[in-house]
């Protein structure tokens, strides 16, 4: 039986093979959440990371694990960070008050680059993803710190911890169409979004489940919904903002307003600047210092949008290089637990319109392991011939006992990530083609 799997195509090695990566790398996320509801801050998640950043590059350096083309992406962006930081355009004066995070940015793009060379099962970390953060919901509401009304905890505020419940929320309620009991997490996490009374956690929850559902549906199901969607949205000025703002009703107005219109002043002298330094940005970490000094703005502020920040600290290029990376991941026919995945990313991406959260360890890690888990495998519609996994990732080998389970061992067959879980009989023509 041995000799007949390995002479399947595209088989060889063992789980054994693999094994070791994958707990280590799940670990990552509950040390992360759960240290943090002990100490208060974000360093178990950044030293989980660090280890499992090293660990993997261990094991490429000595070749146990092949470099990806998605590999030189995320070198190219490291690359940009870097000299964008070393080399900046501009030189300031006032005082740092905060991190520049390039530490932080550079570890999750490690843990991007570990999770692309050694990568997880996806029902595994989309389960992992869902769990963690019902437990986190349910400990910070349990715990109970608020702010000026607003719910807060692990160190964090509540922008970010919203951010933080958004991704878990929206897998929990994905794997709710398949075990109902997954929507208790799914639960938790939405009343403990509500608690923090954030309009962009809000709203990419929304969009996260809205994706989870229309991909799954026919194209032109899909095509329908999502025009209908554009449509309400554009006919009815506001209706995104004014939902979120109902489900923040216990904020004043004066507050939503305020807090509104300084984004929007951030937002907007932030598209100054990059229209100014497009190439080179201005320098990575150095966007509150500019503002705080600029006689157009004068506020020590961030730009509350990673998009806007990456083009405005260290230009254009590493913005088109981050959203390469983004593409690759959810380009594609997906399907079961890898759509769950996009889905996750497209929520991630909903947060980053609202929030610096990829210099957060404690948030960013599940995206990044998202994002490398989609990364090293192949859309479905681009893998005829080929499996999307590693030859030695368990997946693989799971798929096949699939295969043999279900009398597929005598004919050839091809992997994708859509027979991970429901392999496909060939006829007796395609059978015949293939000999």
């Amino acid at each position: 039986m041995d000799k007949m799997i390995k002479d399947l195509p595209g088989i060889t090695g063992s789980r054994s093979n693999s094994a070791p990566y994958f707990p280590m790398a799940l670990l990552v996320i509950p040390i992360g959440q759960l240290g943090a509801a002990v100490t208060g801050s974000s360093s178990p998640a950044f030293w989980a990371a660090f280890s499992l950043m090293l660990f993997v590059a261990a094991q490429v350096a000595v070749g146990a694990r092949p470099l990806r083309p998605s590999h030189y992406w995320v070198g190219l962006l490291a690359c940009l960070l870097l000299y964008s930081y070393a080399f900046p355009s501009v030189t300031t004066f006032a005082p740092p008050i905060q991190s520049t995070g390039l530490t932080e940015m550079l570890i999750g793009l490690g843990v991007l680059a570990a999770a692309i060379a050694s990568p997880l099962q996806p029902r595994k970390l989309v389960n992992v993803i869902a769990l963690t953060g019902g437990i986190t919901a349910t400990y910070v509401l349990i715990a109970g710190d608020y702010a000026s009304g607003r719910l807060e905890g692990l160190g964090i505020n509540c922008n970010y911890l919203g951010a933080l419940l958004a991704i878990p929320c929206v897998a929990a309620v994905a794997m709710g169409r398949r075990k109902p009991a997954w929507l208790i997490p799914a639960g938790i996490c939405l009343v403990a979004i509500f608690e923090t009374q954030s309009r962009g956690a809000f709203l990419a929850t929304a969009v996260g489940i809205f994706i989870v559902f229309v991909q799954s549906r026919p194209r032109l199901v899909q095509v329908f919904l999502t025009v209908i969607a554009i449509a309400v949205t554009a006919l009815l000025p506001g209706t995104l903002a004014n939902f979120a703002d109902v489900l923040a009703a216990d904020r004043s107005a004066s507050e939503l307003s305020h807090n509104t219109a300084t984004r929007k002043a951030v937002a907007e002298f932030a598209v100054r600047v990059i229209a100014e330094h497009p190439v080179r940005g201005i320098g990575y970490g150095l966007f509150p210092s500019y503002a705080a000094e600029s006689p157009d703005f004068g506020i020590y502020m961030a730009t509350h949008n990673d998009y806007l920040r990456l083009a405005a600290e260290s230009g254009v290029i590493s913005l088109a290089a981050f959203l390469a990376l983004i593409w690759l991941g959810i380009r594609g026919r997906r399907s079961d637990d890898l759509a769950i995945l996009r889905g996750l990313l497209f929520t991630y991406m909903t947060v980053l319109v609202f929030v610096n959260v990829l210099t957060t360890p404690i948030v960013s890690v599940p995206f990044w392991l998202s994002l490398g888990c989609l990364l090293a495998t192949r859309p479905a519609n681009e893998t005829a011939h080929a499996s999307p996994w590693p030859a030695d990732h368990p997946a693989t080998e799971e798929a096949h006992e699939h295969a043999f389970a279900h009398g597929l061992a005598g004919g050839r067959r091809t992997l994708t990530d859509a027979h991970l879980r429901k392999p496909r009989h060939l006829s007796s023509m395609e059978i015949g083609s293939r000999k």
